[in-house]
């Protein structure tokens, strides 16, 4: 008996019969079909993807495509490891890495991915207008993501985290420099970082806390950085490195390395543009 062929249609996600995929309405094993039929496919869209993007940023990772809507409610998937994750942020902007983040009903879904080889990732989407649609969505690659370092999210990769006072307070300083009122701004600064260091002596003493006292640092580099201030950003960043070197923690001092090179790069694109 021949195998059933699907109506499928791949871009930057998945549709089956014009429809984007859900799992309320499809099993696994029935998605697992799809993605077998559709393998080909999203390889040669991902390529697609890759060479457009390669020309505006050499250092663009593969990416990724949408498969299919897990639930709507984008904690209704989450078991207990993710539910920890999604709360103290140990995620990378909304996207789950370990099949474990989820239920077994999702990691069904999951598994599906892995069946067919390619590689699986769950990501919160606040609101696809495209599609119409908003949830936990579980997503397709055919490499391996890569955390590449960031200054805005290695804070949050080492365990720094912001109370609601801080988010507040974060916010009003972007906006108050934006408006060109630096002096309330610089208030601001100063009571968002005496909250920062009040929060992060809290934890107990360890790795957990040092990592956590150099994300500390970063996000104050990061803050000079949208404020303008990149001589104070990059003694900041030396204040970080200083400490993942003096504990050893080599990964750690190689991507802070890696983010103020990154930095340095753009203080001298600055200087000839003459900014």
């Amino acid at each position: 008996m021949a195998e059933q062929q699907f109506d499928i249609k791949v871009d930057y996600a998945i549709r089956l019969n014009g429809k984007f995929l859900r799992a309320s309405k499809i099993r696994p094993e029935l998605f697992k079909a799809v993605l077998f039929q559709a393998q080909t496919a999203i390889e040669s869209t991902l390529d697609k993807q890759y060479q457009k993007n390669v020309v505006r940023s050499p250092n663009v990772q593969r990416g990724s495509i949408l498969a299919i809507l897990l639930h709507s409610d984008e904690t209704k998937p989450l078991s207990t490891q993710g539910m920890y994750a999604r709360e103290n942020q140990q995620y990378n902007r909304g996207t789950y890495f370990n099949q474990d983040d989820l239920t077994p009903k999702y990691q069904s879904y999951w598994q599906a991915v892995n069946k067919v080889g390619l590689i699986p990732q769950a990501r919160q989407i606040g609101w696809e207008p495209t599609l119409s649609m908003r949830g936990l969505f579980l997503e397709v690659r055919d490499t391996p993501f890569e955390l590449i370092p960031d200054i805005d999210t290695e804070a949050e990769r080492l365990g720094y985290t912001e109370d609601e006072a801080q988010k507040t307070l974060y916010k009003q300083i972007i906006d108050l420099d934006f408006a060109g009122r630096s002096d309330e701004a610089k208030d601001l600064f100063r009571e968002y970082m005496d909250l920062a260091f009040a929060n992060t002596s809290k934890l107990p003493n360890g790795p957990v806390y040092t990592k956590a006292q150099i994300g500390l640092f970063i996000q104050r580099a990061k803050l000079f950085k949208k404020m303008g201030y990149f001589d104070e950003c990059l003694e900041s960043l030396d204040d970080a490195l200083y400490i993942a070197e003096g504990h050893k923690f080599s990964d750690v001092a190689d991507r802070i390395k890696s983010i103020i090179k990154d930095v340095e790069i753009e203080v001298e694109g600055r200087i000839k543009r003459g900014e």
